[in-house]
């Protein structure tokens, strides 16, 4: 799989992962009323397995989780932090930051997915990671 898009149900914004190679990947989120690409660089060198981990704990809940779920990449440029309504609404905010000198900007939205959807998007991730 050489491309990652996760579409929420609601609002319609999407986050779109690409052009992996070795310990980077392109992320593009795309909400109704903006967008914004970042070269996103993953530690391969821990024992976890970075945001593949963080889809198959959600996708391993029976049912809805009280608390939030979080991931980070190791330099913090992107933070992604789950939680889900005991209607099985999943709500994943994201926070896209630029830290480079001269060009520090960040982008913070969230997005809704059904919680039924959770199993896909985790061996999706999974295959996306693998190429």
């Amino acid at each position: 799989m050489t491309n990652l898009i996760l579409q929420a149900s609601s609002p319609s914004s999407s986050l779109h992962f690409s052009n992996k190679n070795g310990e980077y990947f392109d992320l593009e989120i795309t909400t109704p009323a903006l967008s914004a690409r970042k070269k996103i660089f993953i530690y391969t060198y821990a024992s976890s397995n970075g945001f593949v981990d963080f889809f198959e704990r959600l996708a391993s809940f029976q049912r809805p989780w009280p608390h939030h779920e979080k991931w980070e990449t190791l330099e913090g440029e992107l933070k992604l932090d789950a939680t889900c309504s005991a209607s099985g609404l999943v709500e994943i905010k994201v926070n896209l930051q630029n830290m480079v000198e001269n060009d520090n900007w960040s982008l913070k939205c969230t997005m809704i997915f059904d919680f039924g959807s959770l199993a896909k998007v985790s061996s999706d991730a999974k295959r996306f990671m693998e190429t």
